[in-house]
């Protein structure tokens, strides 16, 4: 990790269900993108920004519960890894199952956009669970390994997600 002290690193939690017989994931759509009117390859993991004395998985929470307004029940917990985006920015996400089925809305006002800013969260336009298929083509391009990965981690379960609790 020396060789990237001095990245940025980000943290998040890609959050999954099962609705309706598929395995969902949760994305976000940065507000940036949401003003462009953009949205193929421009969804996000939840996340934000650590400094580097934070803990990255209890960063990842926070980020999560910031973004959703809300403290769902989160299990099976499992790390992804990490990614180098872009902007030579590190990304770690875990993995984590939700048997939530509704995030409440999280209308973004012109105050609360400031106030972010401020705070150094990222502001997100909208969040909304996608089935794999639709997630890989709607998540940005560098985050595509963390849904490869999640993939596997439920293939290695023995069965898809869905198949074993719906």
């Amino acid at each position: 990790m020396d060789a990237f002290m001095h990245l940025a690193v980000n943290a998040g939690l890609l959050v999954y269900r099962c609705h309706l017989g598929e395995t969902q994931v949760l994305l976000a759509l940065p507000v940036s993108s949401f003003a462009l009117k953009k949205d193929a390859g421009q969804w996000t993991i939840p996340h934000a920004p650590l400094a580097a004395q934070d803990d990255l998985y209890q960063g990842a929470v926070g980020a999560f519960r910031h973004a959703t307004a809300s403290s769902p029940v989160l299990c099976n917990t499992t790390p992804l890894g990490w990614i180098c985006d872009p902007w030579d920015e590190i990304f770690y996400a875990w993995s984590c199952r939700t048997d939530c089925n509704v995030v409440p809305p999280h209308p973004v006002t012109r105050l609360q956009l400031e106030a972010e800013r401020r705070q150094n969260f990222p502001a997100f336009a909208a969040l909304t669970f996608f089935s794999l298929d639709t997630a890989a083509q709607k998540i940005q391009r560098a985050q595509r390994p963390f849904l490869s990965r999640l993939r596997q981690e439920l293939n290695k379960q023995g069965s898809l997600f869905c198949a074993a609790i719906c």
